[in-house]
């Protein structure tokens, strides 16, 4: 006797098979989806990606990744187009995050997903050793599992769920309609994804013209300082020296006495950088953990961890906290004053522009210039 099932039963158990495929690799698929999704648009939402010579566009990425990719030439050789490509691959990004989440054009969006990940890993992340450190390689594999699998036919718009199979022999022109929902599919995708960005790019452009916080309070309290001094002195001086000409020579005593009060004022009302903290932040050579400003140059790491110490002397000094090793978060030792990595004990020296003082880190923690307003004790980042 034949002990194969009945063909009724395969295709229940097949049936089966697959839902709980596709229903595991769910979470991988909503985490890529999502990620790409926000990846794109928070390039076309940052007023300085697609700016040329902007210190913090896709150009000075560019720049910096040539010096250590192994694609470096091709890269320099496309820095005129930077812009362009910077452009593009926020539209990629947002078609393979749309893709997966929708389930159009699907393994299209999984296999190109995993082609810019692969890219990304040969431009931004060829340095980071060792390998299994690099974020983009795990985004690579996550996508060919993406693709390999598909996504069956569940959780995807109408026009994405494949039609069921029929029972007799497939019509000869099944394969066309097939070809034909694929092609509707990628149109599909390419329409939301125009609509999407556009929203976005509307939102930057609303943003843009909305006028920036910091600039209409630095002006007045420039302002407010200065005037008082000279309005006081010839208010006084206005009486008293209207008939005697010896007050002449107490003229000059105010406007001496007028200086020492406005200069402490001045370097309060210079301080446009961003506040990154306060000196009572500071426990005993404690340091201070603070988020990389978004304002600051691409090398830097806008958004990263980053750290804040007071040295012994007194003097205030901040450094990205992205270890030049391994991309872990280092952290300061009060026993020896190190900023120490925990994954491959990296120390920093941060009294020495955190230089490398022991263990596998190739180069020091990039340094932030920073500044304290004497008035209020506020630590700002400096740039430009």
């Amino acid at each position: 006797m034949s002990s194969t099932q009945p063909p009724a039963t395969e295709a229940i158990t097949d049936r089966a098979g697959e839902a709980v495929r596709v229903a595991v690799l769910l979470p991988l698929r909503l985490f890529l989806g999502i990620t790409y999704l926000y990846a794109g648009a928070v390039k076309l939402l940052d007023p300085h990606f697609l700016v040329a010579g902007d210190p913090f566009s896709v150009v000075a990425q560019m720049e910096g990744y040539a010096r250590s990719s192994p694609l470096g030439g091709l890269i320099t050789a496309t820095l005129p187009m930077a812009t362009t490509i910077g452009l593009l691959i926020a539209l990629a990004e947002l078609a393979i995050g749309l893709g997966l989440l929708s389930g159009l054009a699907y393994r299209l969006a999984a296999v190109a997903g995993f082609a810019l990940s692969i890219l990304f890993w040969l431009v931004a992340s060829w340095s980071v050793m060792p390998y299994f450190f690099s974020p983009d390689l795990p985004y690579a594999a996550g996508f060919l599992t993406l693709a390999l699998a598909g996504h069956g036919g569940r959780w995807v718009l109408g026009l994405a769920r494949p039609k069921a199979a029929p029972d007799g022999p497939a019509p000869a022109g099944a394969p066309v309609s097939t070809l034909r929902r694929d092609l509707i599919g990628v149109g599909l995708l390419a329409v939301l994804t125009g609509l999407v960005a556009g929203l976005t790019s509307a939102a930057a452009a609303l943003g843009k013209s909305r006028p920036s916080g910091p600039v209409p309070t630095t002006a007045p309290v420039t302002a407010v300082p200065a005037t008082p001094a000279p309005t006081t002195a010839p208010a006084t001086a206005a009486p008293a020296t209207a008939a005697p000409a010896s007050a002449a020579p107490v003229t000059p005593a105010p406007p001496t006495a007028a200086p020492p009060t406005a200069a402490p004022a001045t370097p309060a009302a210079g301080l446009a950088g961003p506040r990154i903290g306060n000196v009572a932040d500071f426990a005993s050579r404690q340091g201070v953990a603070i988020t990389v400003p978004f304002e600051a140059p691409f090398a830097l790491g806008p958004g990263n961890p980053g750290i804040m110490v007071q040295l012994p002397d007194q003097r205030v000094v901040a450094f990205s906290a992205v270890c030049t090793h391994g991309r872990c978060t280092v952290a300061l030792d009060p026993s020896t004053g190190s900023l120490l990595c925990p994954c491959h004990l990296g120390a920093f020296d941060p009294a020495n522009h955190a230089a490398v003082v022991s263990g596998p880190p190739p180069l020091p923690l990039p340094e932030m210039t920073v500044a304290v307003d004497p008035a209020t004790g506020d630590v700002h980042a400096i740039f430009g």
